[in-house]
């Protein structure tokens, strides 16, 4: 060992890195990166007096108001404020921010007073018209003055593996060459270590920021190392379309690709290999838009078939994406097996009385002229008298297809997508039963409840405390089923109750225990959380026990999240946005001992329904990390939920329309 490090580190070397490792890992502590130079021109009374920061009271609400002091700092110092690696973090903090507090971050760090190097970053599209996410963390990484980022150095002992791996595969040269730029440079160092030399074939693609950036984006990450170790010619083409696109939108649509291509079965490198990048990259774009169409395409032509319509161009592959997806809508996979291989047809039958009727319902709600019902592009209020009245025909005229439709609306609602959507396309005739026939019939009467007294209380404020009163019994209702038949350690006693008392202690599912240092980050700045306990477990990563907020503190949270929903319709939020919060917090709350999931639904059902729009049909799960984008995840699922309504209408009407 000590023979192959020699070869291409020297023997002392290698001995000086162990030993910084030994040491590192008995600290627990991480080597400071090096503060790079001021910027040039800027003397010591200019330095003195851009340091002398006192953060403006409309940014000092935020829970890491010091770190932006510390930044703020920095950047009137001359020097880059956070590192590449660390963008995606502040990114996320970012969102959270109010437009005018974004504005008034970006005139803090240029223009009061005005930096010494505006001169260099004048013109730079992060400083023109509104103040934007991506905008103020190119002025953090000292990008918009052109200055390099912030050095990161990677550990010791992580700095030797890539090192190690490197001498294998690479002649000394090379490895020297490297050297310098994986000693700086921790993300490098983590990618290396992953795929080897084919990092480096990105570093000379793209350039080291941009790599470091990618070394945090999972799905760009995944496909430009595919490219880089198995076909690195492919990879100027790709650094074209990141110079027409910018990085945001390179890396967004690279995420899209990334969707598309899992869902038609098609690997990465087949799509770059038979289309240049930029069709490529609009092909797996427009394959990631509607997850069931290409999924029920699939199963009609194949992969291949999906790749020869893509070459027959984008029109003709987006117009069979279109149909299919309208033959999920309209037939439903039950009725016609799409994603079993079954045979089904391309597009709906004619059908005068549905086109009839369609037309006639466009009319009646004032819709313009050719609308279709499907539109992506409905407001929730439409989508909400729309529901109503096609259930109203259902109810009237095929109670068979309404009760059927109702059984599968609940179940989609309380059961998890993951389980739920592959039974029912496996024809599992009533896959909401697997929990048990009583624990759905007990969420099914939460559901009503929650509706009945929503639609209740329409048109009148909430009383103080009727919020937290209603919560309750939504619990007692919904969670009785699961203590029936033992499918919960909650006792009857638990039934409705607020977590109180110091042993009401609940902690986060195994099941998300084992977490990615970025989560771990995003969930430690939950304020409903407790705590985080990390270590490693047997196969080596990084095992997080998270704790929810101690019974003690649960009232005092429930009461302000109370008076919060009181004031916020008072003011007329946007239900969809005051939904996604209310949902956000009661899971990070977890009030109750357990059935918090589904009492967090259910509230939100209340809520919807004293607004007039229908309850969601949630398809996204991780409620407790994406709080900025929540809200996106009640529209898809008040979307999905007008999809299953109309899919159930719309067969009723072709078997035999109303007399």
């Amino acid at each position: 060992m000590l023979r192959r490090l020699g070869q291409y580190l020297g023997l002392g070397q290698a001995a000086a890195l162990r030993q910084n490792a030994a040491a590192q890992k008995a600290q627990g502590e991480e080597q400071a990166p090096p503060i790079p130079p001021p910027v040039r021109g800027t003397n010591r009374k200019d330095r003195e007096r851009l340091a002398s920061v006192n953060l403006p009271p409309g940014l000092q609400r935020h829970e890491q108001s010091d770190q932006l002091t510390a930044l703020i700092t920095e950047i009137r110092a001359g020097h880059p404020a956070i590192s590449n690696e660390d963008r995606y973090q502040w990114g996320q903090r970012l969102k959270g921010y109010r437009n005018s507090e974004l504005q008034l971050l970006r005139e803090v760090l240029v223009n009061r007073p005005p930096h010494p190097a505006l001169k260099e970053a004048k013109g730079h599209p992060a400083l023109k018209g509104p103040a934007t996410v991506e905008g103020v963390l190119a002025i953090l990484t000292g990008e918009v003055f052109g200055w390099a980022p912030r050095a990161s150095r990677p550990r010791p002992d992580l700095l030797l593996e890539a090192l190690e791996l490197l001498g294998r595969l690479l002649p000394a040269g090379e490895l020297e060459r490297w050297r310098p730029a994986l000693e700086r440079s921790a993300p490098l160092v983590n990618l290396t270590t992953h795929v080897g030399p084919a990092a480096l074939k990105l570093v000379e693609a793209f350039g080291l920021p941009f790599v470091e950036r990618v070394d945090g984006e999972w799905s760009a990450r995944r496909i430009l190392t595919e490219v880089a170790a198995r076909q690195p010619a492919l990879l100027p083409g790709l650094e074209g379309q990141r110079q027409k696109l910018g990085d945001a939108e390179f890396l967004r649509t690279l995420e899209r690709v990334d969707e598309g291509s899992t869902l038609a079965r098609i690997d990465h490198l087949a799509l770059f290999d038979r289309f240049e990048a930029g069709a490529a990259l609009a092909i797996g774009r427009l394959l990631g838009q509607d997850a069931h169409a290409t999924r029920a395409l699939r199963v009609e032509v194949g992969s291949q078939g999906v790749l020869q319509l893509a070459e027959a161009g984008q029109a003709a592959l987006s117009e069979r994406l279109t149909q299919a997806g309208r033959a999920v809508a309209a037939f439903g996979s039950n009725e016609a097996p799409l994603y079993r291989g079954g045979q089904w047809p391309s597009h709906p039958p004619p059908n005068p009385r549905l086109e009839a009727s369609e037309s006639a319902l466009v009319k009646a709600f004032g819709l313009a002229a050719g609308t279709k019902l499907d539109s992506p592009t409905l407001p929730p209020a439409t989508l909400g008298a729309l529901v109503e009245h096609l259930r109203g025909q259902l109810r009237a005229h095929f109670p068979e297809q309404d009760a059927t439709l109702e059984r599968e609306l609940l179940g989609r609602r309380f059961v998890s997508p993951r389980y739920y959507d592959s039974l029912f396309e496996e024809g599992v005739k009533n896959p909401e039963h697997r929990y048990s026939v009583k624990t759905f019939e007990s969420w099914r009467k939460g559901a009503a409840l929650a509706r009945s007294e929503g639609l209740a209380s329409k048109g009148r404020p909430l009383a103080p405390g009727e919020l937290t009163q209603l919560m309750q019994r939504f619990h007692a209702a919904a969670g009785a089923g699961m203590v029936e038949v033992h499918e919960s350690h909650l006792k009857t006693s638990d039934l409705g109750r607020l977590r109180s008392r110091d042993e009401d202690h609940v902690q986060l599912g195994n099941a998300l225990h084992h977490l990615e240092p970025e989560l771990a980050q995003i969930l430690d700045r939950n304020p409903y959380l407790a705590h985080q306990e990390a270590f490693r477990g047997s196969d080596g990563k990084m095992i997080r026990s998270i704790s929810f907020a101690p019974g003690s503190q649960v009232p005092k949270l429930v009461e302000e999240l109370d008076q919060w929903v009181r004031k916020q319709e008072a003011a007329g939020l946007d239900p969809r946005k005051l939904a996604a919060e209310v949902h956000h917090r009661l899971v990070s709350i977890h009030p109750f001992m357990d059935g918090n999931g589904r009492t967090s639904k259910l509230v939100v059902d209340f809520l919807m329904a004293r607004a007039g729009v229908p309850e969601p049909v949630w398809r996204e799960g991780e409620v407790l990390r994406q709080v900025d984008t929540w809200h996106e995840a009640v529209d898809t699922g008040l979307k999905f939920h007008f999809d299953v309504v109309l899919r159930h209408w719309r067969a009723a009407m072709m078997a035999e329309g109303p007399s």
